[in-house]
């Protein structure tokens, strides 16, 4: 494929809600760039301050490589809050105006990690982060998703939910509801509480905030069940165990819907609580309760950033040609986010 205007611009999209990521490759020469911008899940700001944003990212990708945008080839496009019919029909006009005749496809940010951790794009992605959500994609194309609209509507595993537990199971022990746990003085120690009530404080009018995050979050509490977890205090490996048991919930009622229960598929783990979890607790729950159903699951630890598997799609539309080119183009796209995965 040679430049000139010649669609040869692949264009990866991670729209969130505290950031939007876009990546960018030449398929001619290989040239590529990556930008961060704000978040623009539009059921936070609205569709018309998240289209800039996404225009926004699109014009800095054919800067960065002087392209015009007629030289792009396709784009993938993973977009929170795209959860139901009717985001879709908010969101797909707003690309099809900014993409013009440039094929695209779009889908739930959750889907990325999915073509991101496999060859294909077939399989089931569990994702706990912020939040959690599972989903997946069957050989023969089908897709199926639960969950990713918040824990008051049954989508629990996330960091924000172990955070929550955390903070139930600390006041609980100091009270001497529950068995005793490390939790309570972690958290006291963590957020310079001289008692772990004085947490009330955080949740109220003009109280105070942490110095580089604001207001209080539970999910920041997270990492501290890891780590009791890892040291062996029992109650912060109870609330790991409960929370891969939900997600495990979430990837089995997506399996049913896409494979036979002695069908190998791989399972994509995202999201800072299962990539980056200091104790094996979540993780081994999560296994074992997909694993009761579905024997032959195939776990994979998600090693790159979601957006690569933005361009991945992408990079579908555009193959067609025979598997040598194939091959040396899904090296291309290896070959860039390989240093990005870091």
């Amino acid at each position: 494929m040679t430049r000139g205007n010649q669609p040869h611009v692949l264009l990866g999209l991670d729209v969130g809600g505290t950031k939007t990521e876009v990546v960018a490759i030449s398929l001619a020469d290989g040239r590529h760039c990556r930008h961060l911008l704000g978040g623009s899940n539009y059921q936070g700001m609205g569709i018309r301050r998240a289209s800039e944003v996404w225009r926004e990212a699109v014009e800095k990708c054919l800067v960065s490589l002087s392209a015009k945008r007629e030289e792009l080839a396709a784009a993938g496009l993973g977009v929170a809050g795209l959860d139901r019919p009717r985001d879709e029909a908010v969101i797909r006009p707003e690309f099809e105006r900014l993409l013009g005749s440039v094929p695209f496809t779009l889908v739930n940010d959750l889907f990325l990690v999915l073509r991101a951790g496999t060859p294909d794009g077939a399989g089931v992605a569990v994702i706990s982060g912020t939040g959690c959500n599972a989903g997946g994609v069957a050989r023969n194309g089908k897709r199926f998703r639960v969950g990713g609209i918040g824990p008051d509507f049954g989508d629990l595993g996330s960091a924000t939910d172990i955070g929550v537990e955390a903070l139930r199971k600390a006041f609980r022990a100091q009270d001497g509801r529950e068995p005793a746990t490390a939790l309570a003085e972690m958290i006291r120690t963590r957020l310079g509480l001289e008692r772990l009530d004085d947490i009330v404080d955080f949740f109220i009018a003009d109280g105070p905030e942490l110095p580089g995050s604001g207001r209080l979050d539970a999910g920041l509490l997270a990492p501290l069940v890891f780590e009791a977890a890892a040291a062996g205090d029992g109650q912060a490996g109870a609330i790991l165990e409960w929370a891969g048991r939900e997600l495990g919930l979430s990837a089995r009622a997506v399996a049913r819907r896409l494979f036979e229960a002695q069908e190998p598929f791989p399972l994509v783990m995202g999201g800072s609580v299962l990539q980056h979890g200091r104790s094996s607790h979540l993780v081994d729950a999560l296994l074992a309760d997909v694993r009761a159903e579905f024997p032959g699951v195939q776990p994979v630890v998600l090693r790159f950033r979601p957006v690569s598997g933005a361009v991945r799609y992408a990079l579908d539309l555009v193959e067609g040609e025979d598997g040598t080119a194939r091959s040396a183009r899904c090296a291309l796209v290896d070959g860039v986010f390989a240093p990005l995965a870091e």
